[in-house]
């Protein structure tokens, strides 16, 4: 039993290696420039400002997800 967890783990990460040992830089000037010339109607309307995202429950369910559909748990 603890072969195949073991199994599955190191499956995870050579999957997720590039994206965690990646160097990332994201530039989000142009969104920012868009969030500030949009009305507060539309703001709610197309949501897009990732600064009022609550980031905890967040990636619990990105975390859930990734072993539901990219490691085939449960």
């Amino acid at each position: 039993m603890l072969k195949i967890i073991r199994a599955r783990a190191n499956n995870a990460c050579d999957l997720l290696d590039f994206f965690i040992n990646g160097d990332w830089d994201y530039c989000n000037r142009k969104v920012f420039d868009i969030l500030g010339k949009m009305s507060p109607e539309e703001q709610d309307m197309f949501f897009c400002d990732v600064r009022q995202i609550k980031w905890a429950p967040y990636l619990r369910d990105y975390t859930k997800g990734l072993a539901i559909w990219g490691m085939n748990e449960d």
